[in-house]
């Protein structure tokens, strides 16, 4: 099943009253656009964001418009984790680039090689312009998150499919790692340096990258990725982590809620192959499994809490008085 739709923009007031939408079931996104408002609760930021892009092309009336930053962002379908995005981001050539409450324009040098155009006067920049301009502002946890899944973007080789080409990924990474050297002495190019050679198109989740750079930070050396375990008969598994003397797990409330990963089945059905699975791997591998979610990715502290609680050694860890108090549950 696909992910659920962006809210739809109804347009004004008095038009979405002559189609039978009651006024107090509207919300404004923009002066003369609104939305149904129910679907707007349920929508994630990233389609807000593109929601809110839309709704200024209702207002630009032909005028040209490249949309960049974080709208590009979510336009390419990529997380923007802790990311507090208040206005719609375009990108113009000229240095007379006068924002606005709702409007973040940036005056920008940009190649006809950054666009990509979804009509004739619409615009996005490309992937790794976009990639580029977020992992050098965004704070370290959302970089990282936002450029594994970049890579993992370059990689997809058809829609649906699980395979990926990491060919097509390294590739991405070196086209934008000459971008970065170009540009020596931009704002947070540090960071990117650091962020582009972390990347790993393999992470499945922002979850997954949190916890990749957390568990960095803690010391855990050599991490592997969705390591395949021998299942019975001729099927594989698959655990995130490999944290050498036990498996780890990041448990986002997705899997049991998502129907892109429930697949039609029932959470209580996913719950129960989850525990066959587990039993499976550990009782072959005689090595335990430490699970842990997102309210465990506050900080590295709180992550070695739930860690140390599962008996996981951590190099870098804390001193035990400073761990947060955790539960296994």
């Amino acid at each position: 099943m696909d992910a659920p739709q962006d809210p739809r923009i109804i347009g004004t007031a008095a038009q979405a009253t002559s189609r039978g939408h009651p006024p107090d079931a509207l919300l404004r996104v923009r002066r003369g656009v609104h939305v149904d408002a129910a679907e707007w609760e349920q929508a994630f930021p990233e389609q807000r964001i593109r929601v809110a892009a839309e709704a200024l092309l209702h207002q630009a009336r032909g005028a040209p418009i490249v949309f960049s930053h974080a709208s590009a962002a979510a336009y390419w379908g990529l997380p923007l984790h802790r990311a507090r995005v208040t206005r719609v981001h375009v990108v113009q050539t000229h240095a007379r680039a006068s924002s606005s409450s709702r409007v973040m324009r940036h005056a920008a040098r940009i190649t006809d090689d950054d666009v990509v155009w979804l009509a004739e006067d619409v615009g996005v920049t490309t992937l790794a312009r976009t990639a580029f301009d977020m992992i050098r502002t965004l704070r370290e946890e959302g970089a990282l998150a936002l450029m594994d899944a970049a890579l993992r973007t370059a990689a997809q080789r058809a829609p649906g499919r699980r395979a990926l080409d990491m060919d097509a990924a390294e590739a991405f990474r070196r086209e934008l790692t000459a971008r970065i050297r170009a540009a020596t002495g931009a704002r947070g190019i540090r960071q990117a340096r650091e962020i582009v050679d972390a990347g790993d198109a393999r992470a499945e989740s922002v979850g997954e990258s949190v916890s990749r750079l957390y568990l960095t930070r803690l010391g855990v050396r050599g991490l592997d990725l969705q390591v395949r375990v021998p299942g019975p008969g001729d099927r594989d598994y698959e655990v995130d982590f490999d944290l050498g003397e036990a498996w780890g797990e990041f448990d986002g409330e997705a899997k049991y809620t998502d129907p892109r990963f429930l697949r039609g089945r029932t959470p209580e059905q996913v719950l129960a192959e989850e525990k066959a699975r587990e039993d499976w791997i550990r009782g072959t591998t005689g090595k335990p499994f430490a699970r842990w979610g997102f309210t465990h990715l506050r900080d590295e502290r709180t992550l070695a809490g739930r860690l140390t609680a599962f008996g996981v050694a951590l190099p870098n860890a804390p001193r035990p008085h400073l761990l947060r108090e955790t539960t296994l549950d």
